[in-house]
């Protein structure tokens, strides 16, 4: 698929004039195709997105239906007997009250952790083996390697751009002889937010992640600097797996 503002762009340059057509447009696209090498999309990364994303929606609906629950029971003065709600005892609790409302909730409940749950496997069984290798390490589960997966799939080459790209690695932001660098806001987000993930994790529950990211602590780094240091050395982990 060309990207539309790529080939408005292409459109100008070639100083194309005139009403806007069908035919106009798949010339242009022509034009632009053959100009550039254009990304082939596996069946199987987009078969991996539309499992994510479903997986994703689900996952929304539950926490919002979860929220509508404990709100309920507040306004009521009630108390719930467990604090969290996405549990097989739980849902099967709720399920099982008179209350035509809860009851009704209680069996959502129970039909979203099956589907989403199916969703998970069914993603875990489409990852390549460069990708399941990924969650070998501390803090990247099936889901978190389906999306670095997805969201990389031949668009990185070195590990620098993926760092880049994932907005982890420092923007310079240069004034005269200064020079200083500053956290990049940019790039993808998903892979940004799934790397802070890892990151965070790494920096409890792995015995390596954590030694760096204390030794950055003693460094005077903030703890959020920090975290930043170790997602950039998993970038350079994480790269070296998937293109080896």
């Amino acid at each position: 698929m060309a990207n539309p503002i790529l080939t408005k762009s292409y459109r100008k340059s070639l100083s194309i004039c005139g009403q806007k057509n069908d035919y106009g447009d798949a010339k242009v696209i022509s034009l632009f195709a053959s100009s550039v090498k254009l990304q082939a999309v596996s069946l199987q990364t987009i078969k991996l997105k539309e499992k994510l994303t479903a997986r994703e929606l689900l996952v929304k609906q539950r926490v919002e239906l979860i929220n509508s629950i404990k709100n309920l029971y507040a306004i009521r003065g009630e108390k719930l007997p467990f604090n969290r709600l996405n549990t097989q005892k739980a849902q099967k609790w709720l399920s099982s009250q008179n209350d035509t409302i809860i009851k009704s909730y209680g069996s959502i409940l129970k039909e979203q952790a099956v589907a989403i749950k199916l969703l998970e496997n069914e993603i875990e069984e489409l990852l390549p083996p460069k990708a399941l290798k990924l969650t070998e390490l501390t803090g990247v589960s099936s889901i978190r390697a389906a999306v670095i997966y997805t969201e990389l799939k031949d668009k990185i080459t070195t590990r620098e751009s993926m760092a880049s790209y994932a907005g982890v690695a420092p923007v310079e932001n240069s004034s005269g002889k200064s020079l200083k660098h500053r956290n990049n806001k940019g790039g993808n987000r998903i892979l940004n937010s799934v790397f802070y993930q890892i990151s965070l994790n790494q920096s409890i529950n792995d015995e390596i992640g954590r030694s760096y990211y204390e030794k950055k602590l003693k460094e005077g780094k903030s703890k959020r600097h920090a975290r930043k240091c170790l997602a950039r050395q998993l970038v350079n982990i994480i790269w070296k797996i998937l293109k080896s």
